[in-house]
């Protein structure tokens, strides 16, 4: 059954929903139920958001520590990397953070991202997350970083918000690394959906 709405929060308002027997609300727009917590009925009637997927190579190299980053406990990066993905097609990146390397793990916070489609268009964002070394040298990583979306310019001129994640590696003693990509970006009234 294909489902195109939430229940309403009020019974008898139109209610075409469909309820659990311990009236767990679903989402209605897909073929698969999903079950909404108790007050997520208004949300989940937003505008269904662009999905992104991708992935992405890069290179990056530490720089002078930025406002926020502690010089003797961290490092800042400036990352600058091309890859392909859903609604973007190719597209290139900047992006930089702050990695804390007093940690037993490296912390990642104050990170910043600009995508740039082909046609120029924009999104940019901000991230944290955690990496972990992946060898005794700790010169390798793996990470998972995830962050907001916070404007676009172009064809994403009308973001209101999204979520975003990188997920991926880095040879810290090459400046080399990878990402796989993943967001949801919510677009307002009167922009494009492509």
């Amino acid at each position: 059954m294909a489902r195109s709405r939430v229940a309403p929060e009020t019974p008898g308002d139109g209610d075409e929903s469909i309820s659990d027997r311990d009236g767990t609300k679903f989402a209605e727009h897909r073929s698969d139920p999903v079950r909404l917590s108790p007050g997520w009925g208004a949300h989940a009637t937003a505008a269904e958001p662009i999905v992104l997927h991708g992935s992405d190579t890069f290179t990056f190299e530490i720089v002078p520590n930025r406002p926020g980053c502690p010089a003797a406990t961290s490092v800042s990066t400036s990352d600058t990397g091309k890859g392909q993905s859903t609604h973007l097609g190719r597209y290139t990146f900047t992006a930089g953070e702050c990695i804390n390397l007093s940690t037993v793990e490296p912390e990642v916070t104050l990170g910043f991202f600009t995508l740039i489609a082909a046609d120029g268009s924009t999104l940019n964002g901000n991230y944290s997350g955690s990496a972990e070394y992946t060898d005794a040298t700790k010169t390798s990583v793996l990470y998972a970083v995830s962050g907001f979306i916070t404007g676009g310019t172009g064809r994403f001129q009308a973001v209101t918000t999204g979520t975003f994640a990188f997920l991926g590696g880095a040879d810290l003693s090459k400046g080399t690394g990878f990402d796989t990509i993943a967001g949801n970006v919510y677009i307002g009234e009167g922009g494009s959906r492509n």
